[in-house]
């Protein structure tokens, strides 16, 4: 058994080891050690069930708006969902490093085109701006409206 975001072929077969990829840690356990730590530690098992809601939530509101929404709308989303509060406390918001039009449209479920296309449009209206490795995005309250008109 594998705990994190690691494929199953990175996890390690035999006693719980944890393990570091890139920014995230991963745990591997057997399944009996998995129950064992989970009935021993309560707050173990608590702080599992907040993540896997929030993994829940996520997927749910990713697949709502793969169903709901157009490519154009479904880019804009992924940026809102990337991006968090600017800490300089400017009002603005960014996302740190800025994801490759790739990235992006793999999490809107488009292409790479229409990513392009998205930002392009976002940038010449003035709300994002590519600043070094970020993306800053000037009014989120314009881009939740851009998501929600028909």
């Amino acid at each position: 058994m594998s705990w994190g975001n690691s494929p199953p072929s990175t996890a390690a077969a035999g006693p719980a080891r944890p393990r570091r990829f890139k920014r995230a840690l991963y745990w591997s356990a057997p399944p009996d050690a998995f129950i064992a730590l989970l009935s021993q530690g309560p707050q173990v098992a608590l702080r599992l069930l907040r993540r896997f809601s929030r993994i829940i939530r996520d997927a749910d509101s990713r697949i709502a708006a793969l169903s709901n929404l157009a490519p154009g709308q479904r880019v804009y989303f992924a940026l809102l969902h990337l991006a968090a509060p600017d800490p300089s406390g400017s009002g603005q918001w960014t996302i740190n490093p800025a994801p490759s039009h790739k990235e992006v449209a793999g999490w809107a479920g488009t292409t790479e085109e229409v990513v392009a296309t998205a930002l392009g449009s976002l940038m010449r209206s003035g709300l994002i701006r590519r600043r070094s490795l970020e993306l800053q995005i000037f009014d989120r309250q314009r881009l939740e409206d851009l998501i929600r008109q028909r």
